[in-house]
């Protein structure tokens, strides 16, 4: 007897994000893959139409629909070189009718299984502007159309399995697959056999003659980290946490070559992205580092070690999940071949960055492992100490397709954070960016394979780990002196005097304006009544109102009250020296 078949089919609004989740489970699963907008864009060009428009789209669909759906089915089903049997992934079920008939043509031979993505309207509209700059009067509009009449309220009703597509792809993914795919062994790739041991060492040894030093160092930061944190005024902290997640994403983008000023950054996390598509990938590129921060920054680890192989690959699915499938390619250099990322797996085809070679693709769950094993078990001073060793032995690696060096400045930052309770307030990646050359020289240099036997007991070159550790650990010193020398609240507070007294929108109510952000900066909160109670004077609605509009004030997060803010615009005025 035949064997049965199994189709997964996917439905879900404009802006769920359907179209990369159906293609992540095809790549996970390797089987054939085809959507039902192909075959409508094959429709608009014959009729001579755009097919790029989606209102062009929108309306051949549901006229197929309604005067052709057998043939519409089918002819989508050929696309996929479809043979009446085997597995297949459908996407861009959009009608009770579609999924029907689908059924019907295959009722013979194979099972078919409608998967449905749900998601907020505020979430759909921003991932549909990141992806396809849709103004918000455009989204309204497709999102409106008859042809997503059914989305809301009677396809999830036919689904075999409704999920949340606000939750990282590569976790959907995996649903799925355990779900509807009784036994699935990922597909062979190389591994060259390569042994653990060609990445030690993991951490620098006890015999090291720089260990009293880096000891010291770590002593000293995590000593100089508890001590600011104790000093930051109560208003600033939580202000100051969101501007610095802008400025690690700042820098750490700027590494990778790509810079976005802290103004576009502010305006994308307002879902205001640029028409230019360019720069409104760089801005989304941004608004998803800061969203995989701020996760870890709100106790998204749940206790767990930033340093576990599932919390890597957890935060590189978090990232990629929130970047459109175009962003998600990579290009050999010297082939050109391009490959696809899937958020949160490993790659699959081997990788060279400047000399380094990285591990067999098969040989990188056995490092992982080893990496986990070492790492994971330390604590304390201890795991601040193999910081930066951990960063660099997860580049050495390079696990995944893209996205390893953002990773690794995460899975830093995540640690630092454990270990130090930064609070989120000073971020390492501005003091790495500032010495990029420095920065990169160094995990070069731990590449290299040790230079003779008074260089540690390990493949790897100790002294240079030594070294990047030392680098690591002074950066984020520096960085934590930097952000200390200028969050004193007397300075805070006399460049808040220099700006109020500047801007010409509070010539007539200067002194009440820097009363009521002092008061702000002490507290942390102020109900509306009570800040007009400090400003006092007769003009005290209109002072507030400017001082909201300028965003020095912003409406607390949960509540009825009022906080301070750094705005990207000033922030180089408040904190000089933070941005370029």
């Amino acid at each position: 007897m035949r064997k049965r078949g199994t189709v997964i089919a996917f439905s879900g609004a404009i802006g769920v994000g359907t179209a990369a989740l159906s293609t992540d489970v095809a790549s996970l699963l390797g089987w054939p893959s085809v959507r039902f907008s192909d075959f409508i864009r094959i429709e608009a060009k014959t009729r001579g139409e755009d097919p790029e428009d989606r209102g062009v789209l929108q309306r051949i669909g549901q006229e197929l629909v309604r005067e052709r759906l057998g043939h519409f089915v089918s002819s989508v089903l050929s696309m996929a070189d479809w043979r009446g049997a085997g597995n297949l992934i459908v996407d861009g079920v959009r009608h009770v009718e579609v999924l029907e008939e689908l059924r019907r043509q295959l009722r013979d031979s194979t099972t078919v299984y409608l998967v449905h993505i749900e998601m907020d309207d505020q979430t759909r509209a921003d991932r549909a502007k990141r992806a396809d700059g849709f103004p918000d009067a455009e989204f309204i509009r497709y999102d409106r159309d008859i042809t997503e009449a059914q989305m809301q309220r009677v396809l999830p009703s036919y689904a075999d399995l409704t999920l949340d597509g606000t939750s990282p792809r590569g976790e959907l993914a995996e649903l799925i697959v355990k779900r509807f795919v009784a036994s699935h062994s990922a597909p062979a790739v190389r591994d060259d056999g390569e042994a653990d041991v060609e990445m030690e060492p993991l951490i620098i040894s006890s015999q090291s003659p720089h260990l009293a030093e880096l000891v010291q160092l770590a002593e000293q930061l995590a000593n100089d980290s508890r001590d600011f944190a104790t000093e930051v005024p109560i208003g600033v902290r939580g202000p100051l946490a969101d501007l610095v997640r802008a400025m690690n994403c700042y820098y750490s983008n700027l590494i990778e070559g790509h810079q976005t000023g802290p103004e576009d950054i502010e305006r994308a996390l307002k879902s205001d992205y640029s028409a230019d598509s360019q720069k409104r990938y760089l801005q989304v590129e941004a608004v998803a580092h800061i969203a995989v921060q701020a996760w870890i920054d709100r106790g998204g680890l749940e206790g767990q070690s930033p340093v576990t192989e599932e919390v890597v690959r957890k935060i590189h699915d978090r990232f990629c999940s929130e970047l459109p499938p175009t962003m998600l390619w990579v290009e050999n250099p010297d082939s050109k071949e391009r490959t696809r990322v899937l958020p949160g797996e490993y790659r699959q085809h081997g990788v060279k960055v400047a000399r380094h070679v990285g591990p067999s693709p098969g040989s990188i769950p056995r490092f992982m492992r080893r990496f986990a094993s070492v790492y994971g078990r330390l604590r304390g001073r201890d795991e601040l100490l193999a910081a930066a060793a951990a960063h660099h032995r997860l580049l050495w690696i390079h696990p995944f397709g893209d996205g390893n060096g953002r990773v690794a400045r995460l899975m830093s930052h995540a640690v630092l954070s454990q270990n130090l309770q930064t609070h989120s307030i000073w971020s390492v990646a501005r003091g790495l960016a500032h010495a990029e050359v420095e920065y990169k020289a160094h995990l070069a240099a731990c590449d290299l394979t040790r230079r003779n036997d008074l260089d540690g007991r390990g493949n790897l070159s100790e002294e240079a780990l030594a070294d990047f550790t030392r680098f690591f650990l002074e950066t984020c010193l520096e960085q934590v002196r930097f952000m200390r020398d200028r969050l004193r609240l007397d300075q805070i507070q006399a460049r808040l005097k220099e700006w109020v007294a500047d801007a010409a929108a509070f010539e007539h109510h200067p002194l009440s304006a820097e009363r009521l952000l002092s008061r702000v900066l002490l507290v942390g909160a102020l109900a509306r009544t009570e800040a007009l109670e400090v400003l006092g004077d007769q003009g005290a609605e209109k002072t507030l109102d400017q001082l909201i509009a300028e965003g020095v004030l912003i409406p607390e997060s949960g509540g009825a009250g009022l906080t301070f803010s750094f705005p990207a615009k000033l922030a180089g005025r408040l904190l000089p020296g933070l941005f370029p």
